[in-house]
């Protein structure tokens, strides 16, 4: 089975901040795991052993990202975002996974190849993966 195309849109990283400071209710200094964690103070990190050696789909399911329920808009910031034209990715939560399956193809980076933040605009969860091999879901309701 070929995974359906997801439509995403793109904006920039500032927008993407501007939105996650708006769902925080706090100021932030950089759209990386770090500075969501230092702004939401209640991040528990779960180790992911060994992640450099699974590919993306792995990992998502490794972590419970494909269980974890997230609903309706997606704000998603990978290392990809940072490449010339792209900028933060807006997408349904529905197209997830298959997301994550198509970035590689798309923008000849892997999803977790670096940091990577998902903001769940209307459910008020933050998804968050570190470099280092860490993930948290933190509720920031």
């Amino acid at each position: 089975m070929t995974p359906k195309d997801t439509s995403t849109i793109t904006i920039t990283i500032t927008d993407a901040m501007e939105r996650t400071m708006s769902l925080l209710g706090s100021r932030l200094t950089a759209m990386t795991p770090d500075a969501l964690a230092a702004a939401i103070s209640t991040v528990e990190w779960a180790h992911l052993p060994d992640w450099e050696e699974l590919d993306d789909v792995e990992i998502a399911k490794t972590s419970a990202l494909d269980k974890m329920g997230l609903k309706g808009q997606l704000l998603i910031i990978t290392e990809a975002s940072y490449g010339k034209g792209n900028g933060a990715f807006l997408l349904d939560a529905s197209d997830l996974m298959n997301f994550i399956n198509e970035h590689l193809g798309k923008y000849r980076e892997c999803f977790f190849n670096g940091d990577v933040v998902i903001v769940e605009l209307e459910g008020k969860h933050v998804w968050l993966f570190h470099h280092e091999g860490h993930w948290a879901l933190a509720d920031v309701a």
